[in-house]
């Protein structure tokens, strides 16, 4: 996981764009297990679709138990202005990934994609 984010909303539509306000997950303070496996789920969910590697994960978290189940992925995440103008984590990431895919050839085959 490159950037864990909290999105909060008056309703059920919380994304970023809309006027909704994002919260460190940290300031939610989740038990390490959660926050472990909302990993977990994240990366068994990447490892359905071989060969991506970047996506944008929602997560809803049941009330009470705080299972997280995801809802929804996308070919990229909110634009997340908390970590562009901080460790920007997730686009050096991903120009990362691109820089590797092309110094290794069109197909990218002799890449390592390990983070």
């Amino acid at each position: 996981m490159d950037f864990l984010l909290a999105r909060l909303s008056k309703g059920p539509i919380t994304n970023l764009h809309l006027n909704n306000h994002p919260l460190e997950a940290s300031a939610l303070g989740l038990p390490e297990s959660v926050i472990a496996t909302v990993g977990h789920i994240c990366q068994k969910a990447m490892n359905c679709f071989p060969g991506l590697r970047s996506a944008g994960i929602d997560i809803l978290l049941e009330k009470g138990s705080l299972r997280p189940r995801i809802i929804e992925m996308n070919a990229q995440g909110d634009l997340i202005y908390q970590d562009i103008y901080s460790h920007n984590a997730i686009y050096g990431h991903q120009a990362e990934i691109m820089k590797r895919w092309l110094e290794a050839g069109e197909d990218g085959s002799s890449i390592r994609w390990q983070k």
